[in-house]
């Protein structure tokens, strides 16, 4: 085996460690109430991102044993997350900003298109 496919199968193995370790908090999850559950969403939908973020990306064998020695890499990663300066809330807050301006301009194309509509009648109106 070279280097190439034993970095690959590296890869692979903490993949699937990371998934194992979703699926179980999934499982942990639906025995709670509907309420609790909902508690934990945030939690869920970042694992969920985490693992697959790592199903796509190649990362050095270095990294890739440290994070295979640890019993709960996933819930390491997300920790690291959550206490990080990191946000995507700046993000979130320019994707609004944008979609508000999307929304803006095709008004007031809609706006021109009918005052034209309109103009175009009252002038039809005169002939």
């Amino acid at each position: 085996m070279n280097n190439i496919e034993f970095d690959e199968e590296l890869n692979l193995k903490l993949y699937n460690k990371l998934l194992l370790e979703f699926e179980r908090y999934k499982e942990k999850l639906l025995t709670m109430s509907p309420e609790e559950i909902l508690k934990h969403a945030y939690k869920y939908v970042m694992y969920e991102e985490i693992v697959c973020i790592c199903e796509y990306t190649e990362f050095n064998t270095k990294r890739v044993k440290a994070l295979l020695k640890s019993p709960t890499p996933l819930e390491d990663i997300f920790s690291k997350w959550e206490h990080s300066d990191y946000s995507y809330m700046d993000v979130m807050q320019d994707i609004i900003e944008l979609t508000a301006d999307d929304k803006i301009e095709k008004a007031k194309k809609r706006n021109s298109r009918n005052k034209d509509a309109k103009e175009r009648l009252e002038l039809k109106a005169y002939i």
